[in-house]
């Protein structure tokens, strides 16, 4: 397996989910591909924590996309236990913060 090396080959070939859904188009490259310093990055990931600040979403984000793995990289067990665990913990967070924004 080849560690990521930031080519942007996997954004430039496929939309992930989130591109699917915020994106008006399926077909590739995904418009939230952006080149900086000579590397790709996804958007989303990006710009995330600017957007909902505090909760550490883009660390989140990169995970659940998996992001740096490589592109030929198979999910091991450890890694759906891993990704759940994140999630929830991230569930958790979204909730707490939804709760200090209708309660101020």
């Amino acid at each position: 397996m080849n560690k990521c090396t930031q080519c942007g080959k996997c954004c430039r070939e496929e939309l992930c989910l989130l591109g699917e859904l915020f994106f008006e188009t399926k077909t590739p490259p995904c418009p939230a591909l952006i080149f900086k310093e000579g590397k790709s990055w996804c958007g989303f990931v990006l710009y995330a924590d600017s957007v909902w600040p505090g909760i550490g979403i883009s660390e989140h984000l990169a995970y659940l996309l998996g992001i740096g793995k490589g592109c030929d990289t198979q999910p091991t067990d450890a890694d759906v236990t891993e990704l759940f665990s994140r999630m929830l913990e991230f569930e958790e967070k979204l909730e707490i913060e939804a709760g200090m924004m209708s309660n101020p």
